[in-house]
Parts: structure tokens; sequence; C-alpha cells
């Protein structure tokens, strides 16, 4: 697995090899984070095996997603057994003139909605299912967990480098340079770090694709349980 200093190194190597006096190294890895992030949206490379916990409210239904969920797979409602909540959207409420933010509250939830970073209830819990022992489950998507010094667990080298080159060409488009010379090197690099980049995001995805379809083995990130689906 590729650690942090050859990620870094990597990086510096897309982007004109400027010296850690001019960029440094916690410049070119906040690049990298910010990758990361989109290449867990594309390839949704991180599913913890355990889903949030979200504490319902009577008559609430607006509920912020917790800072780690990048996509919600699925909802459930209670602990034993869990009830699964069918999937919806907010325009659909709309279009068939719900009125669902004035519902009146309900036990089970019948649906959700995600719209931003909120998830929404439709309709909202009622008094009843609002004990300590009930909760809303949800299961998702992690962000990434950033570069850390051993790498970033979990995700295959390949898709490390396809990270790369995405740090690289961001890093290109905001910093095209101070002086003639510089600029001239790091435009010339703006176009193979561009292709690069479009091709290792096009095998990602293959091998993502394939792999997801035999098998999920567990990886663990900072002590928490999680599948990577390759």
């Amino acid at each position: 697995m590729l650690d942090y200093a050859q990620i870094i190194s990597e990086i510096r190597l897309c982007v004109g090899r400027p010296s850690p006096q001019v960029v440094s190294d916690e410049v070119l890895e906040r690049y990298y984070n910010r990758a990361l992030k989109r290449l867990a949206g594309e390839l949704g490379w991180l599913i913890p095996l355990d889903p949030i916990q979200i504490h319902l409210t009577a008559n609430q239904y607006s509920y912020p997603l917790p800072e780690p969920v990048m996509q919600v797979l699925w909802v459930a409602y209670g602990t034993a057994p869990m009830l699964q909540i069918a999937p919806d959207n907010v325009m659909r409420w709309i279009r068939d003139n719900q009125g669902w933010m004035n519902q009146a509250a309900s036990s089970p939830p019948a649906s959700f909605a995600i719209m931003g970073r909120n998830l929404l209830l439709n309709p909202p819990p009622a008094q009843d299912t609002t004990s300590a022992d009930t909760l809303l489950q949800v299961g998702y998507i992690a962000d990434s967990p950033g570069l850390q010094a051993r790498g970033v667990a979990g995700l295959p080298d390949s898709d490390c480098l396809t990270a790369v080159y995405d740090a690289g060409s961001e890093f290109l488009a905001f910093n095209p340079g101070t002086t003639e010379a510089e600029q001239a090197v790091r435009a010339a690099l703006v176009a193979p770090n561009a292709a690069f980049y479009q091709r290792h995001l096009n095998q990602s995805r293959e091998d993502w694709d394939q792999q997801a379809k035999f098998a999920q083995r567990r990886i663990a990130v900072g002590g928490r349980r999680t599948i990577a689906a390759r």
C-alpha cells in the first residue's frame, strides 16, 4: 500500500516537482484529501457494517445526517426487530401535494427522503415512538477517512493513484505559477494530468463494478468495522 510519503511524492511529481519550501506537504495533502472525498462519492468504496443510529424526536420530520455519511443506502426503524422504511423523494411529495411538512405524526414513519444533508421522515414519528430504545438505523456509504501515515486504509494503490491525478489537476488549476518558467512547466502538465486522471478513474469504476459482484471483505478504519466492496 502506498504510504503518505509516497503519495505526496507522486502528487509533487504531477505538478512539476516544486520543492517542499515552495509547496509544503500539508498543502498537497489538503488537495489529496479533497480528491479522496470525490473518489469516495464516485466509487462508494467504504460501507460501514454498523449503521448510524439517530434518536427520534416526536413530531420532528427533519434530522441532520452525521459528517461521515456520504450517501444513504437504507433506513430502518427500531432495534429488535428493525422495520425497513421505504425510500422516496421530496419532489414526488411536492408533486402529489402531500403537505409532508404538516403531516400528522404516525408510528412508524412510512417513508424517508434525503434533501441536502438532512434525512426527512414522512410522516414524522409519533410521541410513542420516541422512547430511549427506539432509534432510526441508517446504512450508508462513508466519506473517505483521509490520508494517514500508512496511506489510505482499504483503498488499492491503483485507486490511490486516481486520487493523485485528481489532486494534481486541481492544484494546477488553482496554482498556475508565479514566474514565466513555472507557468510554462505547470501549463504543460495540465493536459497529461487530466488524461491520466480520466483513464485511471474509468479503470477504477470497472474494477469496483466487477469486484463488487463477487465478494466483500472487512477492513478496519480507525477501529470501526467496515466493508470495502472489493
